[in-house]
């Protein structure tokens, strides 16, 4: 019996990604996106954009890179693919639970302390936030579906 529908497989017959682990790793590396919106000029509302600046700190824009090289790995699963990208994606379960400790460590270090014991304000969404970190360490640690798909990579093409 099979455990995936045809649907499940790409044009290469490789595993698609599950939207829970497209979730993961664009969540692994939504700081740089939020770099990226901090710094371009072009967008209204200042204000909102010194507090994102205020709230962003090297480490944790450093902690997304892991899951920047996935998302790019994700985007060069090609069966011309070279070895660089093949490596970083076969190890992808690893990398990308790496980089979801390393934030929730870099969280609980720097401010969510002092937002947990704050429950009438900021409390409340640090709680949330936390839990949905928490969702997506214990998803990428025991979905199979992710498991399969870093393990499968479209077979190297011969020239």
């Amino acid at each position: 019996m099979m455990q995936y529908s045809p649907d499940d497989y790409d044009q290469y017959l490789t595993l698609k990604p599950s939207l829970g682990m497209v979730g993961a790793l664009a969540y692994s590396a939504r700081h740089m996106l939020l770099v990226v919106l901090a710094y371009l000029p072009l967008l209204p509302g200042k204000s909102d954009m010194a507090f994102l600046k205020s709230v962003l700190s090297p480490a944790m824009v450093l902690s997304d890179v892991p899951g920047l090289l996935l998302l790019l790995a994700w985007r060069n699963r090609r069966p011309e693919a070279s070895a660089f990208w093949r490596r970083i994606w076969r190890q992808g379960r690893a990398w990308l639970l790496f980089a979801l400790v390393a934030q929730l460590g870099l969280l609980y270090t720097t401010s969510l302390p002092s937002r947990l014991s704050d429950f009438t304000g900021t409390g409340l969404p640090a709680v949330a936030y936390l839990a949905l970190h928490l969702l997506m360490i214990i998803y990428v640690a025991s979905s199979g579906r992710v498991r399969d798909v870093f393990r499968d990579f479209p077979a190297l093409s011969m020239p």
